[in-house]
Formats: C-alpha cells, sequence, structure tokens
C-alpha cells in the first residue's frame, strides 16, 4: 500500500491514508475531524457511496477504508465491501453505526494470533442461550 512518509522534527513518519465514505454529513464531518487531528493519518474523502469509490481506491490505494452505515441501505454497504475485498484484497474495511455503539472490520489479509487476543475476545462474545452459571452439559450416557 501507499504511505506517505514524512519527516516531523526528525523523526520518520508514516501516514496512513484513510478514504471515508459516507452520506451523512454529521457522523461524516465529525470522523473526519477526529482522524485528521492524529498525526499518522491522512483523510482521504469524504465520498459518496457510489459507483466510483472502488475506481477511486484503484487510483488512490488507500490503507484503510471506513463506510458509515447509517444513511446508505445495509445491502449497499455489504456490497460496497465486498466489491472492495474482492477488487483490493490486501485492503482493510471498517463499517460504523452512528446508531450502534458496533465497529465492524472487514479484511482478506491475515492477522497475527496472539493468546491474549483470542482471550480476550472470547471473553468478549456474547453468550447464547445460557446464563454463564447455568451451563449443562449433556453427555452420551
Amino acid at each position: 500500500m501507499l504511505n506517505l512518509i514524512l519527516f516531523y522534527q526528525g523523526i520518520n513518519m508514516e501516514k496512513r491514508r484513510v478514504v471515508l465514505i459516507s452520506q451523512s454529513d454529521l457522523l461524516g464531518e465529525s470522523l473526519e475531524h477526529i482522524l485528521n487531528s492524529l498525526d499518522d493519518v491522512l483523510v482521504i474523502g469524504p465520498w459518496l457511496p457510489d459507483e466510483n469509490v472502488v475506481a477511486n481506491c484503484i487510483n488512490h490505494p488507500p490503507d484503510l477504508v471506513i463506510i458509515t452505515d447509517n444513511e446508505i441501505s445495509a445491502e449497499t454497504g455489504s456490497q460496497l465491501t465486498a466489491h472492495l475485498l474482492e477488487t483490493i484484497p490486501n485492503l482493510a474495511v471498517i463499517r460504523i453505526k452512528q446508531d450502534s455503539n458496533f465497529i465492524y472490520a472487514y479484511t482478506t489479509q491475515t492477522i497475527p494470533a496472539r493468546v491474549v487476543d483470542l482471550i480476550d475476545t472470547i471473553r468478549h462474545l456474547p453468550i447464547q442461550g445460557a446464563n454463564p452459571g447455568q451451563i449443562h452439559i449433556q453427555t452420551g450416557k
């Protein structure tokens, strides 16, 4: 991926290129403001979620694409994410909803696994259909 390299007070610093795709002025402007305040991030956009996004990402390769989902349909957001990952396999895509406390990350990259990360992930997964103190395991006997 293409990164900008800056020399900031004698320190070699790479800037991550982040494409912001948003139709929401409030969320898009807020994210743009927050990300632009970071020394190691270069924000590209915001772009509208249209048919030019994939071509623009090919012509100006980002390190990350952030899509805000509130103003676009879930189907459009999913199709755009899939199309980006199929076309640019090493790209990371993050989808954010304004009315949710979750960030959805998509990547085709292999991420190094550490036991600590696995344990942390397991501990933060929701428990399905049982209270933690009431788990019953049925054996074949």
